[in-house]
């Protein structure tokens, strides 16, 4: 294969070392050198004062010089996240770890500077939508800043939690006799988990190969509960402390603070939309195992990972996006001419996207990673690489000249409802919806009713009406899924999402919700290009209702969005098309 040494390539392009000084010392070890030299990114912006007479384009002129300067720091910080996916010894994680402490320091200097004090205003104020939007973003930034030593206690939490989640075994003894597995079944188990009397295994390969419903049933919920002593504990911790936090904002709760920002921005909005997203599907989580080992697969022929590539770059073409194979594994990006960056093609077992640099209109073009697979050999093979290409594309079509804007988004419940969009389009046009009752459609809906019970989980866990969470959440349990867990209230502990986005866990569900709804809405309506540039590019820094109102020529809110989206009823856009 000629997969061989491009990851040391990329590391090599992504830190632009001289090959001589690669041979000297490790990239990791020089990124660490370079990372901890930094100068306080404070310093960058007192070099330009500025005064509140100063004119939007004096403005414009000052923040991309002071961008040109911040690029080190924000090409430091992705090259560190890149590094993370990959194997690394323990001396090095230390000093990699010094590296992101110095980058969360040196980046909560420079918000709480004096200079950083004096241009926000001018900024927030500012009647350019790109220096605005600039603005609305480093005011988060600002505002969700935490004292180090309560940052501190919680990411110790939060990593305490998914340890105790990261053992997947787990010990109990079969009173009944029942529940265990016949010999046969276990012989091909390894030696540890062949024991007659205790279950230590996959809790996958055991619900596959359990045919009794009550035992699947036993099983998978005490694997729910397998850490509620160790974990109920710092969960609560965790929330203590975001909702301690939140008191001192102001807010009733932590999910009421999280949300206050967001498109959805209240609980109660987040709430319905999950409501009206709730449909059962009448396959229990102990259960979904045996229903996709009894359907058929969505027929599809398989192909090459490069030849499907092609494919995908053959739909992207009517988006104004053309990609150029300038070796096997190095793809250049284009979009109406201008070059974005370039896709690092690289073989690996399963689809998957890794930024290495971000673009910054006027500064630097992007580079990122795709990982494939060598065959593209279902349609939910087909899913993953078209998944992962979109959001390659979108993520280089960002069209802003700030790179906080380009990589933060508007919202956190928004940032991506053009990548999802994008996906569901390329979806529609290369391979169609699954074929019904397949096993590809049973995952589908399967997955999304898990993602909606859990997105409610994590939003009442971080509330303040502990009297109403048990029924809430037993009745969400019986609403998605048709079958009752008088246990509920164990699911909290289990899944480490909870500990990391908390309340907007629901934030990828809203958005590929509302991708999909566009698309059906303006399908007929607007040229690829137009809705492009409207939901990725976005080059004049619109925000996301203000495009979507003037698509569609007539205001919209989150909650009449969520009505339509219930309804089924797609928005009655203009029926010109453009083609620009």
């Amino acid at each position: 294969m000629m997969f061989v040494g491009i990851r040391a390539m990329l590391l090599l392009i992504s830190i632009g070392f001289s090959s001589m000084a690669f041979s000297a010392t490790t990239p990791l070890s020089l990124l660490v050198k370079q990372c901890l030299q930094l100068p306080p990114l404070s310093t960058g912006l007192m070099s330009f004062p500025l005064d509140s007479a100063q004119d939007v384009d004096t403005l414009a002129e000052r923040m991309t010089q002071l961008e040109h300067q911040l690029l080190s720091f924000y090409n430091i910080k992705d090259r560190v996240n890149y590094y993370k996916q990959f194997p690394i010894r323990n001396d090095d994680k230390e000093s990699l770890l010094n590296c992101q402490f110095y980058l969360s320091d040196s980046l909560q200097h420079f918000v709480l500077s004096d200079g950083f004090t004096a241009l926000l205003p001018q900024l927030l104020n500012a009647s350019d939508n790109e220096l605005a939007q600039l603005g609305q973003r480093l005011y988060r930034l600002l505002y969700n800043q935490q004292a180090r030593e309560t940052k501190s206690q919680l990411h110790t939490a939060q990593a305490a939690f998914k340890q105790g989640l990261a053992s997947q075994a787990l010990s109990l003894n079969f009173n009944d006799k029942r529940c265990q597995l016949p010999q046969s079944d276990n012989a091909a188990l390894p030696d540890k988990i062949k024991s007659s009397s205790a279950f230590n295994q996959s809790i996958a390969s055991y619900l596959l190969k359990q045919t009794d419903p009550n035992c699947r049933k036993t099983i998978w919920q005490a694997y729910q509960a397998r850490t509620i002593e160790r974990n109920t504990p710092i969960l609560n911790t965790i929330v203590d402390i975001q909702n301690a936090y939140a008191k001192k904002k102001g807010f009733n709760d932590y999910a009421s603070l999280q949300t206050s920002t967001q498109m959805l921005y209240s609980p109660e909005l987040v709430n319905a939309f999950l409501d009206s997203q709730t449909h059962s599907i009448n396959i229990s989580p102990w259960n979904i195992g045996m229903a996709l080992k009894k359907a058929k697969k969505s027929p599809f022929t398989a192909l090459s990972s490069n030849d499907f590539l092609t494919q995908i770059y053959q739909a992207l073409m009517p988006y104004g996006i053309r990609v150029e194979a300038i070796t096997p594994h190095i793809h250049r990006v284009w979009l109406n001419g201008r070059l974005l960056g370039e896709l690092f093609i690289s073989s690996a077992n399963q689809f998957a996207y890794q930024p290495i640099r971000h673009l910054v209109v006027g500064q630097q073009f992007g580079q990122i990673e795709l990982k494939v697979k060598k065959t593209v050999s279902s349609y939910h093979a087909a899913q993953k690489i078209i998944q992962v290409v979109a959001m390659a594309i979108n993520d280089f079509s960002q069209g802003s000249h700030y790179y906080f804007n380009n990589t933060l988004g508007e919202t956190h419940d928004s940032a991506n409802i053009g990548q999802y969009w994008l996906t569901y389009a390329l979806t529609q046009s290369l391979i169609g919806k699954p074929l019904a009752g397949s096993r590809d459609a049973i995952l589908q809906a399967y997955s999304k009713q898990l993602a909606v019970f859990r997105a409610k989980v994590a939003l009442s866990t971080y509330q303040n009406n502990p009297q109403t969470k048990v029924n809430y959440l037993s009745q969400a349990f019986v609403n998605a899924f048709g079958d009752t867990w008088p246990q509920v209230n164990n699911y909290p502990v289990s899944f480490s999402a909870i500990a990391d986005e908390g309340p907007l866990y629901y934030h990828s569900l809203w958005q590929s919700s509302l991708g999909q709804y566009l698309y059906h809405s303006f399908q007929s309506c607007y040229a690829p290009k137009t809705l492009f540039n409207a939901l990725v590019t976005n080059e004049m820094g619109v925000k996301l209702t203000d495009r979507l109102s003037h698509l569609l020529n007539m205001p919209i809110t989150p909650y009449g969005l969520i009505q339509k989206m219930q309804q089924n009823s797609p928005l009655a856009c203009s029926r010109r098309r453009s083609t620009h």
